[in-house]
């Protein structure tokens, strides 16, 4: 027995679904191929990147699809990063949760 479809979009309906896309880069060396998988909500800086149940879902596809690149031996590495859209305004290292909370910043 299959577990019964979830439809999160009806649940959900405001969710800003962010998308993890992957791209190959060749590393250096000849040390193998990496793939980079990207989350991209598609907004600017003030809307940030969000892990609803969708975005979940789909980050789930794709690391599945990496996890079997991996285990055939076509890729030496894998890295996760967000899409830097705007001026420098995404949170790096932590930056921002300093200074929301009181710490100061860099």
């Amino acid at each position: 027995m299959s577990a019964p479809t979830i439809d999160f979009q009806t649940i959900f309906p405001d969710e800003v679904v962010t998308d993890a896309k992957v791209r190959d880069i060749e590393l250096p060396g000849g040390a193998g191929v990496m793939a980079l998988v990207t989350l991209d909500n598609g907004k600017d800086h003030t809307r940030p990147n969000t892990f609803g149940p969708q975005t979940l879902m789909r980050l789930a596809e794709v690391l599945d699809g990496v996890k079997a690149r991996v285990a055939g031996g076509e890729l030496a590495a894998v890295a996760i990063t967000v899409h830097p859209r705007g001026r420098g305004r995404s949170v790096r290292g932590g930056e921002g949760l300093q200074r929301r909370a009181g710490r100061g910043h860099r």
